[in-house]
């Protein structure tokens, strides 16, 4: 049996099978633009042929993405407490939480593109996802107390992208994620809808009754044609009215997210100023904080330089604001890792291409500036 075939005849099987080693490399702890979009195609079928016929099915997807997770941060989790066994469970959990929340944009696509398919537009269907994605991890992220560690928010392989980053935040990446999610899709959607088209004597497509193939076919994948205006039920009327429009609309997604990345071949590579590095929204938080706070924390890798005079200004930057607002300010950041360090050049050179966080607490005195530093030693998940 065909790969093709064995998706559109074990829906429930093929799609898990696939979607646990794309989560393993997609849910690491340096997930990348391309295996999170990868996943989140899967996905996107996954849910939009097994939902409407079976919905505890969504049940059997989270538990599968949450042992990816798990399996993603295998050596970190495991010690990171006292016992291998709490440390593994935590961190199931913990993946089975996101994977949850991760599932709730999904549904809300497949409730758009199955349901309300009457009433809204193919463009609509089309941006509804990478748009709801966006600002639902923003949302998530901005009230969660660990900040971004679990999100799906990808954090390599962003580099065509990542002048958007400092207009939209990491919005706009998941927006770019979410919208390749919905390209690749599209295209294997007509990969899988050709198997089933070559199979027309015996059955309908799959093996299934006319009408409930069609929800399982109909909306696979968003770059696919849109069913409808089906007005006899043998197979040749069904395979005339196809509209297009709905494949038009992907074309247009798809042609936004390559005309997103042409900046980054505009834009020069050199470093931005340090004034635009600075967090832009810790700086508003701590305004918003101040009155009821002694010490304001920002999340990490708030401020960014290069050299030790980009660090100079960044300081005196977070200073000004820890004086106008009197609190302490845990600045984090993020610099070379041989500021600082001795070694010789070539041990140097080495550690100019590594980048290491940390943590200083600046004062709203200017004659103590920075009260102490923290750098962090081992990572954890």
């Amino acid at each position: 049996m065909s790969l093709k075939r064995l998706i559109t005849a074990r829906p429930y099987l093929a799609y898990n099978a696939i979607a646990l080693p794309l989560s393993i490399v997609a849910l690491s702890s340096t997930p990348s633009v391309p295996s999170v979009s990868l996943l989140l195609a899967v996905l996107i079928l996954q849910t939009t042929a097994t939902l409407n016929r079976d919905p505890r099915q969504i049940i059997f997807l989270i538990s599968t993405l949450a042992v990816g997770s798990t399996f993603a941060n295998l050596s970190a989790s495991s010690t990171a407490l006292s016992s291998p066994v709490s440390s593994l469970l935590i961190s199931f959990v913990r993946g089975g939480v996101f994977s949850f929340l991760a599932c709730i944009p999904l549904a809300m696509r497949w409730t758009i593109t199955r349901q309300a398919s009457a009433i809204v537009s193919p463009w609509f269907k089309t941006a509804a996802f990478p748009a709801a994605w966006g600002v639902f991890w923003m949302l998530i992220t901005s009230r969660s107390p660990v900040g971004r560690i679990g999100s799906w928010t990808p954090l390599t392989g962003d580099e065509q992208y990542r002048w958007l980053r400092e207009y939209t935040g990491f919005a706009g990446i998941d927006f770019v994620v979410a919208g390749w999610a919905e390209v690749i899709a599209g295209l294997a959607g007509l990969w899988i809808q050709g198997s089933a088209d070559e199979d027309d004597g015996e059955r309908n497509y799959n093996g299934h009754a006319p009408g409930e193939q069609q929800g399982l076919i109909g909306h696979l994948h968003n770059g696919a044609e849109e069913y409808g205006a089906i007005q006899h039920s043998d197979q040749q009327q069904r395979q005339v009215a196809v509209p297009r429009r709905r494949s038009n609309s992907t074309l247009i997604l798809a042609a936004t997210l390559f005309l997103l990345s042409v900046p980054s071949y505009l834009i020069s590579p050199l470093p931005l100023p340090v004034q635009l590095r600075v967090h832009h929204a810790a700086k508003r938080r701590t305004k918003a904080v101040a009155p009821r706070a002694k010490i304001v924390l920002w999340p990490e890798s708030a401020v960014s330089f290069r050299t030790s005079t980009e660090r100079k200004e960044a300081v005196k930057l977070v200073q000004e604001t820890a004086r106008n607002n009197k609190v302490w300010i845990g600045m984090a950041f993020e610099e070379p890792a041989n500021n600082g360090l001795g070694g010789g050049d070539k041990e140097r050179g080495h550690r100019a291409k590594l980048l290491r966080n940390g943590m200083a607490l600046v004062s709203p005195d200017p004659k103590e500036p920075v009260v102490f530093e923290y750098f962090k030693r081992n990572l954890v998940p």
